[in-house]
C-alpha cells in the first residue's frame, strides 16, 4: 500500500463509531504508526509495514 492510501486508511480509522473496528486478516488493527516506519499494529501485538499491506485483507467489523 502506498503512504497516500495508508494515510486515508489511517482517517478513515480514526472516525468510525464506538462500535466498529478496522481488522487485518480477522486481527484487530489497534494502531497505525506513521513513524519511524509507516505502518499497521495488530491486536497481537504484531507489526505490518505499509508497504507490506495487502488492502484485500483489511475488513470492516463490528462488535
Amino acid at each position: 500500500m502506498n503512504f497516500k492510501n495508508f494515510l486515508k486508511l489511517r482517517a478513515a480509522g480514526n472516525r468510525l463509531p464506538d462500535d466498529a473496528y478496522l481488522a487485518y486478516n480477522n486481527i484487530e488493527i489497534y494502531g497505525f504508526s506513521v513513524k519511524p516506519i509507516p505502518g499497521i499494529e495488530l491486536d497481537d501485538s504484531s507489526f505490518v509495514k505499509a508497504t507490506d499491506i495487502n488492502r484485500r485483507a483489511i475488513t470492516l467489523r463490528f462488535d
